[in-house]
C-alpha cells in the first residue's frame, strides 16, 4: 500500500467526459445511482488534479466549504477511507494503493498507469493548433480530439463551481476542432464528413448558430437541398422557442439565395419531382419557417390578383392572463397550440411562426365567415386542451384580414 508496483498491473481507464468511469482489466466504476455524491466529487477532483498535492485544509475547505464540523481533518479521513473503499472491487486480488497521504497532502497515485480521457483531449487539441505540423497530421489531431470528446464534463456533478469552468474550456475546445476540421474537410470538398461532424457537435451545443450556419451550407454543398430547408425550419423554430429570437440574416439571406444555386445540370425531371416533393405523407397544415411564408404569400398576392380567388390571413396571438409569466411555460403552450392549428386546417393552409407568441395562418378559398368559423374552432379547442391540462396561464386572441393583392 505504499505505492509500489508490481508487474502484473493493469492499465487504469478513466473517463470524465460525457460521464464520470473507471475501468480496470473486465471491472468497471461508474458515477450511477446510489452512489455518494461527496465521495465521487472528491475522487473526480482528485483525480482531475492528479498533478497537483492539494492540502488536507483546501480538500476541507473544498468538500465542505464555510459548513461547521468539530472535527474536519477526520471527516475528510473518513471521506478517503469511504473512497477506498469504492475503488477496492477494482483491483481483484492486487493491492492498488489510489490515494497517497504525504505528510499534509492527498494525491492520486501517478505511479498507476493511467489513461485519461481528458488528458488526451486536451493534447490532441494543442497539438492540432500547432503552426508546424501538415495539414494531414491536424486532420488526424483533430478527428482524435473530436472522437475522444464523448460530451458534458463530469455531468452528474454540473453544479460544482471547478466543473462548469471546466466544461466551459472543454466545450469551447471541441466547438474549435469541429470548426477547424470543417475548413479542412471544405477545402477537399468533403462535405458528408463536415456533415456528420457538424451533427455530432450541434448535440453539444444546440444554440450554436456558427453551428447551424456550417451545417446549412455542407448540406447545400452536398447537393441535399430538402434536408437543408427542413434543418432550417427546425433551427428557426428552435431559436424561437427557446431564446425568443430570429437566425442572423447572415444564416436567411443563405437560405433565400444560396438554396437556389444549381450546382449541376439535371437533364431527368424525375429527379428534379423527387426532390421537390415532401419526404412523407402529411395530414396536417403546411408548416414552415417565416422566410417561406412570405415567399408563398407573395405567390399566393400574385394569384388573387389575377384569378380573383379570396385568400385571408390569421394572427393568432397568446396573451397571459398576468405578467410575468415563465418563458417555458409560454414555449410550452406555444408548442400546444401549434398541435391545435395544425389539425384543424386543411392540407392547403399555410402556417408559420411569427413571433415568440404568435402563429400566422394563410388561409386560400375561403369566405370572411368562414374564416372566423375556422379560428373560432382553433380557440375553442385549444381552450379545451389548456382546461384539460389545468395550464390556464395564456388566452388566445386572433385577428382575421384579407389577403393585399400584389398591386
Amino acid at each position: 500500500m505504499s505505492g509500489i508496483l508490481d508487474n502484473n498491473i493493469k492499465l487504469i481507464e478513466i473517463k470524465m467526459l460525457g460521464g464520470f468511469s473507471i475501468k480496470v482489466g473486465d471491472r468497471v466504476l461508474d458515477d450511477s445511482a446510489g452512489r455518494t455524491k461527496k465521495c465521487f466529487v472528491l475522487l473526480e477532483y482528485l483525480m482531475a488534479n492528479r498533478n497537483t498535492e492539494i492540502s488536507t485544509e483546501k480538500l476541507i475547505e473544498f468538500i465542505w466549504g464555510d459548513d461547521e464540523s468539530d472535527n474536519p481533518a477526520n471527516a475528510l479521513k473518513n471521506l478517503i477511507y469511504r473512497i477506498r473503499g469504492i475503488l477496492t472491487p477494482l483491483c481483484k486480488d492486487e493491492k492498488y494503493d489510489f490515494i497517497i497521504f504525504n505528510r499534509n497532502d492527498y494525491f492520486w497515485n501517478n505511479k498507476l498507469p493511467c489513461k485519461i480521457d481528458i488528458e488526451e483531449f486536451e493534447a490532441a487539441y494543442k497539438t492540432a493548433k500547432r503552426s508546424n505540423i501538415s495539414a494531414a497530421y491536424r486532420l488526424e489531431m483533430l478527428n482524435k480530439a473530436i472522437s475522444l470528446y464523448g460530451g458534458e464534463f463530469l455531468p452528474k456533478s454540473s453544479m460544482e463551481d471547478w466543473v462548469i469552468l471546466n466544461n466551459t474550456r472543454y466545450t469551447r475546445m471541441f466547438m474549435e476542432c469541429v470548426k477547424g476540421i470543417s475548413e479542412l474537410y471544405a477545402a477537399n470538398g468533403e462535405y458528408d464528413e463536415i456533415i456528420a461532424v457538424c451533427e455530432k457537435a450541434l448535440t453539444v451545443d444546440t444554440f450554436d448558430e456558427a453551428l447551424h450556419e456550417l451545417l446549412l451550407r455542407a448540406y447545400l454543398k452536398a447537393g441535399r437541398r430538402q434536408k437543408a430547408i427542413s434543418h432550417y425550419e427546425y433551427a428557426s423554430e428552435l431559436f424561437y422557442e427557446k431564446l425568443g429570437i430570429k437566425l442572423s440574416e447572415n444564416v436567411r439571406t443563405l437560405m433565400r439565395n444560396e438554396i437556389k444555386t444549381e450546382s449541376g445540370i439535371e437533364k431527368d425531371l424525375d429527379v428534379i419531382k423527387d426532390d421537390l416533393k415532401e419526404s412523407q405523407l402529411i395530414d396536417t397544415a403546411y408548416y414552415c419557417d417565416y422566410e417561406i411564408f412570405k415567399n408563398l404569400y407573395r405567390i399566393e398576392a400574385r394569384l388573387s390578383e389575377r384569378f380573383g380567388q379570396s385568400v385571408f390571413v390569421a394572427l393568432l396571438t397568446l396573451e397571459p392572463f398576468k405578467l410575468g409569466e415563465a418563458p417555458q411555460r409560454l414555449n410550452e403552450t406555444m408548442q400546444l397550440l401549434k398541435a391545435v392549428i395544425l389539425n384543424r386546417l386543411r392540407k392547403s393552409d399555410i402556417v408559420s411562426r411569427y413571433s415568440s407568441s404568435q402563429y400566422i395562418l394563410m388561409l386560400p378559398a375561403l369566405t370572411f365567415e368562414n374564416g372566423q368559423i375556422v379560428l373560432k374552432r382553433i380557440v375553442s379547442r385549444f381552450d379545451e386542451e389548456i382546461g384539460s391540462r389545468k395550464q390556464q396561464s395564456f388566452f388566445l386572441g386572433t385577428k382575421l384580414n384579407p389577403l393585399n393583392p400584389a398591386a
